[in-house]
């Protein structure tokens, strides 16, 4: 049974159908065999994909819908992780602060 979601630091893909993936708009990115979807605010480090198959798709929110061949994804401060061929979409992980009005922000690495 594959997971709903995989989190690697700040960076969850959740599982999407190919139905769901090929409905998503964004700008199209082929070709790669190594991509770094999300790069660390604070120390510049990358959360780094490697697949033999990839297609992403670089949606308005600056976020990526993925259709990825099985793959790893590694980070300099994280374990690497096997992530099983498949469609997901990259949400951003948030926090509720609740000391100040339960503001919702995006986590920073």
């Amino acid at each position: 049974m594959q997971k709903k979601f995989i989190r690697h630091g700040d960076v969850n893909l959740y599982v999407i159908s190919k139905e769901e993936y090929e409905k998503l708009q964004g700008k199209l990115i082929t070709g790669q065999k190594r991509f770094s979807i999300k790069e660390g605010e604070a120390t510049g480090h990358n959360h780094i994909i490697t697949a033999n198959e990839m297609e992403l798709k670089l949606m308005p929110d600056m976020t990526y819908a993925l259709k990825i061949g099985d793959a790893i994804i590694t980070h300099e401060d994280h374990k690497q992780l096997d992530i099983p061929g498949g469609y997901y979409r990259q949400i951003d992980e948030r926090e509720i602060d609740n000391f100040a009005d339960f503001v919702e922000r995006k986590v920073i690495d």
